[in-house]
């Protein structure tokens, strides 16, 4: 079975998608985002193609309280060709839902997922948006790194002048690098201990820093002028 991750080229999920060249593959996996337009029910449609063929659809809720039986496409071997099985959840305009889908079986004529809404006609994932699974990876640990670094300047009180200097000369604070901290919980596993004993040798020189800062320097940045 091939598996095909959907990516930025891919318009909808349909395993005759040409930016995959799945032709002739037994099975296609779809990973990524999507966000309808506005709160209400919408239902899902695997279109599978041949018999055999078969369509796992997971759709998970950022919301704890919204509970989704998944999958809510179980994967069953079709029994007849063409053939639909479909299923509707109850979702909120705007909000990010992480979906797979698992192509099994396929024969010649493939198989895709369709969406409809009520206010959203019969058709295609790309009525609505879609993000691949690697941008919103992206975006994630770009917030995250973001949220890391305000919150540690806005502890330490850190002016611009200051971040520029202990930025610019990193090699005089154990090469402290912002853009280095952990975005994923593998950034901390045992396998990246030295990555950590870095990261905690760079946090203990900004923590050196804004100690002095805030004593002899007086909370101001004093400091620059006289390194």
């Amino acid at each position: 079975m091939a598996g095909i991750h959907w990516a930025a080229a891919a318009s909808t999920v349909d395993s005759a998608d040409s930016s995959f060249n799945v032709a002739g593959a037994a099975g296609a996996q779809f990973e990524g985002y999507l966000q309808v337009p506005t709160d209400g029910p919408y239902r899902f449609f695997a279109e599978l193609g041949d018999t055999g063929a078969g369509a796992k659809v997971v759709l998970d809720s950022p919301d704890p309280s919204a509970l989704l039986a998944n999958p809510i496409i179980p994967s069953v071997p079709a029994t007849t060709a063409p053939s639909e099985v479909s299923q509707f959840v109850q979702l909120k305009g705007g909000a990010f839902y992480h979906f797979t889908v698992d192509f099994s079986g396929l024969g010649s004529n493939g198989a895709r997922l369709l969406i409809q809404g009520e206010t959203l006609g019969k058709g295609p994932l790309s009525q609505i948006v879609l993000y691949p699974q690697q941008a919103f990876t992206a975006f994630r640990k770009a917030w995250i790194l973001l949220s890391k670094a305000v919150q540690i300047l806005t502890v330490t009180k850190l002016d611009d002048r200051e971040v520029s200097y202990l930025v610019s000369r990193s090699a005089q604070f154990n090469n402290l690098r912002f853009s280095s901290l952990p975005t994923a919980p593998t950034d901390d596993s045992p396998a990246s201990l030295a990555n950590a004993v870095s990261l905690f040798s760079q946090f203990l020189a900004l923590a050196d820093y804004a100690d002095l800062r805030q004593g002899p320097a007086g909370a101001t940045d004093g400091l620059i002028g006289v390194f």
